[in-house]
C-alpha cells in the first residue's frame, strides 16, 4: 500500500483502510488524470493528507473513496452496505450534485457547494475530505485550462479558504490562498514573495539570534522544545492585510513568527514567562485558557526583538499545533456542539430554495465581519458585527426565555449593540418570555430572526 503513517491505527481500522484502498484502486483502474498519471494516485494523495492531519479511519476511507460515486460504477447504497452509513455519507457529501440535465458549470457549482454545506452541518469530516481534495488538486492545477484554474481559484477564495479558517485548518488555508492568489494575480504574488525574500535576508540574522536566545534560556530552565521555528506570513495574507499596499509590509505585527512547540500546557505558560523575561512583550493573548470558537489554542506574545523590529511568538503543544494545522477534530466538533461554528446554516437552508441566494446568505453568516465577546465564564464567542444582546442570548441558548443581561458588569437593554471585547452575562428567570414584534426587532442576526419569526408566526 502506498500510504504511510498507519501504525497508530487499530488492526480493524487498518483493515478497513486497506479495504477502501483496494476498492478505490479497482474502481479507478484505467482512469487517468490530465497529468497522465493513474487517477488512483489522486485519492491516495488525498488520503495521505488526511492521515498526516491525524483524522480518523472513517475520514481516510472516505478520502480514498471520495470520487467513486461520481466517477465509477458504484452507488451510495453499495458503499453503505460495504462500509456503513458514516463513510458512505461523507463520500456522498463531497460528490458533485446531481442537477437537471444540461445544467451549466455555474449551476452545478452552486448546487454542489450547497450540498457540501448541508452535509457539513451534520459531519465536519465532509469538509476535511473536500479540503484535502482541493489541496491535492491545486498541486497539479497547471494541467487545467486557464479558465478552469481561475474558476477553481475563485471558488477556493470565496468558499474553501474561509471554511478552512472556520475549522482552524490554517495550513490548508494558506496553501489554498497562495496557490489561488498566484493563479489570479501572478504579478502581485511574485512582487510580494520577492519582497518577503528580501525581508528574510535582511531580518533573518536578527530573528535567528532571537530564536537561539530563547532556545538557550529554555535549556537553562531545563525545558526542551520539540520545535522552535521561524515563519513568515504567507503571500495572500500579506496582500489582504495591506489591501495591495505592499510597501507597508514591515508594519505588520505578525509578518514574522517564532513558533515554539513544548510538551504540555504547564510548559507553555513557563515558556511564555521566559520569553517575556528576555523580550518585553507589547501584547499577550491567551488562546489556551480562552480558545477561539474553532478551538484554536496557543499563547501569543508580540515581542520587540530589536529596535523597531517586532515578531509574534506562538507557544503551544504538539496536539494544539496539529489542530492549528489541520483543524478541529470530528470528535471535538461533536462534543463542543458543531452548531457553534456553523450556527444558522440550517436556518438559511430551510429559508432559501434558490442555490445562489442560499450561498450568498450562508457566506454572509459564515465569513462576514465578526466581533469577539466573552461569556461570564470567560468563554470566547464570535458573532456577526452589529449583533445585539438578543442575538447573543439565542447563540448561547436563552433567547426564548425571559432573562436579564449585563454587559461589562452593567445592566444592558436588549437592543444594545455588542462591541469587541464585551463580557456578557445572561441571567435566566423562571418567567416565560412573551414574544412580540418589538423583541424580534432587537434581533439582527439571521439565526435569531428566523427562529423568532417562526415562533411568532402561529400567534399572528
Amino acid at each position: 500500500m502506498l500510504l504511510t503513517g498507519l501504525k497508530d491505527f487499530h488492526e480493524f481500522e487498518r483493515t478497513k483502510i486497506q479495504q477502501a484502498y483496494d476498492l478505490a484502486k479497482e474502481l479507478h483502474a484505467g482512469q487517468f488524470r490530465l497529468t497522465g498519471e493513474p487517477y488512483f494516485m489522486h485519492p491516495v494523495g488525498v488520503a495521505q493528507i488526511l492521515i498526516d492531519a491525524g483524522k480518523d479511519y472513517q475520514t481516510i476511507c472516505a478520502g480514498l473513496l471520495h470520487d467513486t460515486i461520481e466517477d465509477t460504477r458504484i452507488t451510495y447504497e453499495e458503499l453503505k452496505e460495504i462500509f456503513g452509513s458514516e463513510i458512505a455519507d461523507i463520500v456522498e457529501g463531497v460528490t458533485k450534485a446531481n442537477v437537471f440535465a444540461h445544467a451549466n458549470k455555474e449551476d452545478i457549482t452552486l448546487a454542489t457547494d450547497r450540498k457540501i454545506l448541508q452535509y457539513l452541518i451534520k459531519d465536519i469530516r465532509v469538509i476535511d475530505v473536500k479540503l484535502a481534495d482541493r489541496v491535492h488538486n491545486m498541486q497539479t492545477a497547471s494541467a487545467w485550462s486557464l479558465e478552469t484554474q481561475q474558476r477553481k481559484a475563485r471558488e477556493n477564495l470565496s468558499l474553501y479558504v474561509p471554511l478552512a479558517k472556520s475549522i482552524g485548518a490554517y495550513r490548508i488555508k494558506k496553501i489554498l490562498e497562495d496557490r489561488s492568489f498566484e493563479i489570479l494575480n501572478p504579478y502581485q504574488y511574485k512582487l510580494i514573495t520577492g519582497m518577503r525574500e528580501v525581508i528574510k535576508r535582511n531580518y533573518g540574522p536578527d530573528i535567528e539570534r532571537a530564536k537561539n536566545n530563547v532556545k538557550e534560556e529554555l535549556e537553562k530552565q531545563h525545558i526542551t522544545a520539540h520545535e522552535i521555528k521561524i515563519q513568515y506570513k504567507n503571500a495572500y495574507e500579506i496582500y489582504a492585510s495591506l489591501k495591495g499596499n505592499v510597501n507597508e509590509m514591515l508594519q505588520l505585527d505578525d509578518l514574522i513568527n517564532i513558533k515554539i512547540i513544548v510538551k504540555d500546557i504547564l510548559t507553555c505558560y513557563q515558556t511564555l514567562g521566559i520569553v517575556n523575561e528576555i523580550y518585553k512583550p507589547k501584547n499577550v493573548i491567551d488562546y489556551i485558557g480562552n480558545p477561539k470558537p474553532n478551538r484554536y489554542q496557543s499563547l501569543h506574545s508580540l515581542i520587540t526583538y530589536k529596535t523597531n523590529k517586532d515578531a509574534l511568538v506562538k507557544i503551544r503543544t504538539q496536539a494544539m499545533d496539529l489542530k492549528a494545522t489541520y483543524g478541529v477534530s470530528h470528535q471535538e466538533y461533536s462534543t463542543m456542539g458543531g452548531q457553534k461554528l456553523f450556527q444558522g446554516l440550517a436556518e438559511v437552508d430551510n429559508t432559501y430554495r434558490d442555490d445562489k441566494e442560499f450561498l450568498n446568505h450562508a457566506k454572509e453568516i459564515l465569513f462576514g465581519e465578526k466581533i469577539t465577546v466573552f461569556s461570564e465564564t470567560g468563554e470566547r464567542y464570535e458573532l456577526a458585527k452589529g449583533a445585539t444582546v438578543v442575538d447573543f442570548a439565542f447563540y448561547e441558548g436563552s433567547g426564548l426565555n425571559d432573562y436579564q443581561a449585563t454587559v461589562n458588569g452593567k445592566t444592558a437593554p436588549e437592543n444594545y449593540v455588542l462591541q469587541n471585547g464585551d463580557a456578557i452575562s445572561i441571567h435566566v428567570s423562571k418567567e416565560e418570555r412573551k414574544l412580540n414584534d418589538e423583541y424580534c426587532k432587537n434581533a439582527k442576526t439571521f439565526y435569531a430572526t428566523q427562529i423568532l419569526q417562526r415562533k411568532l408566526k402561529p400567534e399572528k
